[in-house]
């Protein structure tokens, strides 16, 4: 596989690079590509549900889910929401849908969304961890690379003065 093509290298095609490093690279990139087909495969498998998520009004009724046709019709006959799905995003659009009318439809785009909401986190957390545990943090136990993941990936704010009504009067030494 091995061809001493660098085109897409330059830093790399300017080194003097030996057969033995040239092949091992090779090799790594090669099962990088593989890798990238495989897991993207999954996406290709689901392009029907993609375009039916970004495009409901143009999507044919006939081919979705028994479950989903009727409030597809629904949704493709009521033009005040086709005005709300051109003029919001397409999250807003479908967290405005009415629950019991839409419920199919909104519990297929919360799966969707969800796929990639659970990949960012993580993607994040993993990031977060690869800094914090690191060769000069290797002190850092377990429990507390936890308690700092939790505290990075989350997006809660504390109630900083009720955390310190709760501890009471502060003792201060002499």
């Amino acid at each position: 596989m091995y061809n001493e093509n660098y085109a897409h290298f330059p830093l790399l095609k300017s080194q003097s690079v030996n057969a033995t490093s040239a092949e091992k690279y090779s090799g790594l990139i090669t099962g990088l590509r593989e890798e990238f087909v495989r897991r993207f495969s999954d996406f290709n498998a689901m392009e029907h549900e993609f375009d039916l998520l970004k495009s409901p009004f143009s999507y044919d009724v006939e081919t979705v889910a028994d479950e989903l046709q009727v409030e597809l019709i629904d949704l493709q006959a009521d033009n005040a929401l086709k005005s709300s799905f051109e003029e919001k995003s397409l999250i807003e659009f479908y967290q405005s849908l009415h629950q019991e009318k839409f419920k199919y439809i909104k519990d297929f785009a919360r799966k969707m969304f969800v796929m990639f909401a659970s990949t960012y986190i993580c993607e994040q957390t993993f990031s977060c961890m690869k800094i914090n545990k690191s060769k000069n943090r290797s002190l850092l136990t377990d429990s507390n690379l936890q308690s700092v993941l939790r505290i990075s990936t989350s997006s809660f704010e504390p109630d900083l003065n009720k955390l310190l009504d709760a501890c009471g009067r502060l003792h201060q030494s002499h």
